[in-house]
Order: C-alpha cells, then sequence, then structure tokens
C-alpha cells in the first residue's frame, strides 16, 4: 500500500485516481483474489468493446491463473537446476 495521503507527487496522485481498484479479498480458501472496483468495469471497457469479453474471461479466469503458476513453477525448476553448474564453472573460471 503506498502511503497516498502523505504523498506531494503529483503524478503518483493522478495514477492512484486513475486506477480505482482499493480493496481484494485473498487468503486460506480463496486461492484467487476477489476485487471490488469502485467503479463499473464492465460498463467501462466492455460495453463499448464488447469483442473484449472473450478474450478477458479466458486470460483472467482462475484457470489462466493456474496455468501461469504452473508455468512460472516449472521455469523456476528449470532455474534452480542449473544454478550448481554454473557456480561449478565460475569457480573454475577465477581458479584459471
Amino acid at each position: 500500500m503506498i502511503p497516498y495521503f502523505l504523498t506531494f507527487d503529483h503524478g503518483l496522485a493522478d495514477l492512484y485516481d486513475l486506477y480505482p481498484q482499493r480493496s481484494c479479498v485473498f487468503g486460506n480458501e480463496i486461492e484467487f483474489p476477489l476485487f471490488y472496483a469502485e467503479m463499473d468495469l464492465s460498463a467501462l471497457i466492455l460495453d463499448p468493446y464488447p469483442e473484449l469479453e472473450p478474450v478477458l474471461f479466458r486470460l483472467f479466469s482462475v484457470r489462466a491463473a493456474e496455468e501461469r503458476d504452473q508455468r512460472r513453477i516449472k521455469r523456476s525448476c528449470r532455474a534452480t537446476s542449473i544454478i550448481p553448474d554454473l557456480e561449478r564453472r565460475l569457480s573454475a573460471f577465477e581458479a584459471d
């Protein structure tokens, strides 16, 4: 949480006003954050651009979030598996 009420940064204050999202619920059995917007985002986005609806629901679904998490875990595992080899190469490089 940015201490908005203490800022003298006009750009930050303007940015804060552009994003009306002020709260969400997350934790325990809720594995996906539930946001409570202060404006009707559906009217703001989907009414003028109805063709975005299938794309947004596909990208921001619970299933899509789970798939991103799985890909993130796989990438993390690949990165940690090469660390010992990189450390060995660095040690050999420093010894030369």
